[in-house]
């Protein structure tokens, strides 16, 4: 999950254990920084992130092409 100036997520605190999911974030610059680096993207100052959609069956794989630091941007499982 990716966001943090807006959206919601909700889960119960059981489901934390029970399925072994760990939540971690970082926080870095203000707001308006935010809003500064927005403008740059949309103005197209800097580039997209490049972004790879895979089917799910191919997560595996995706894991070690990241480990083997085979991935440029983001790789995408699509369900």
């Amino acid at each position: 999950m990716v966001g943090l100036f807006g959206g919601a997520m909700g889960m119960t605190i059981q489901m934390l254990p029970m399925r072994a999911i760990s939540i971690s974030g970082a926080f870095v610059g203000s707001l308006q920084e935010f809003k500064e680096v927005i403008d740059l993207g949309k103005k197209g100052v800097i580039d997209a992130i490049p972004m790879d959609h895979r089917p799910i069956d191919q997560a595996s794989q995706s894991l070690d092409d990241l480990r083997n630091d085979n991935v440029v941007g983001r790789v995408i499982l699509d369900v």
